[in-house]
């Protein structure tokens, strides 16, 4: 509320600056809350290691669940995703996801990747889609509460 005030003070010489605007106690809050890029995808990369590719029924629910939900872990998911295809044209290859196993120091990576092409690269084109990537490193405890199954069995009821 105090930085709101400050910023809505009718008088341009009374009203706060820019500079100091940005050091405000609530901007600091937010900057120590932030938590570094690394530890997500270390956190999603494992949760990949340890995929393992559901039925028919539960990849349609799921997927439509990952269309139709909005998270701030769905928002950290993406940048992981991005992180890891930086360096390629966008899409996430085995090689880039092997690489990124490395970097955060996921020991027995390399025997999981045949394991995931199986699960994870439909069309067999050495690549994996956000969606398919969301699927395996969302915290499915978190996606499947009753009211999202509820609003997935209404969708596929009717």
């Amino acid at each position: 509320k105090d930085l709101i005030a400050q910023l809505l003070t009718k008088d341009p010489k009374e009203r706060v600056k820019v500079s100091a605007a940005l050091n405000h106690v609530w901007f600091k809050k937010w900057e120590d809350d932030e938590v570094d890029t690394n530890e997500f995808q270390t956190k999603y990369l494992k949760r990949l290691k340890n995929y393992r590719a559901p039925n028919r029924l539960q990849y349609e629910v799921l997927s439509f669940l990952m269309k139709n939900l909005d998270t701030s872990e769905r928002v950290k998911i993406k940048e992981v995703f991005r992180s890891i295809t930086a360096k390629s044209s966008g899409d996430l290859t085995f090689q880039d996801l092997e690489e990124a196993f490395g970097e955060v120091g996921i020991d027995g990576a390399t025997e999981h990747i045949e394991e995931l092409k199986k699960c994870l690269d439909f069309d067999k084109d050495g690549k994996i889609k956000y969606t398919d990537f969301l699927l395996a490193t969302i915290n499915k405890n978190e996606a499947l509460t009753d009211a999202n199954i509820q609003f997935a069995f209404h969708h596929f009821d009717t």
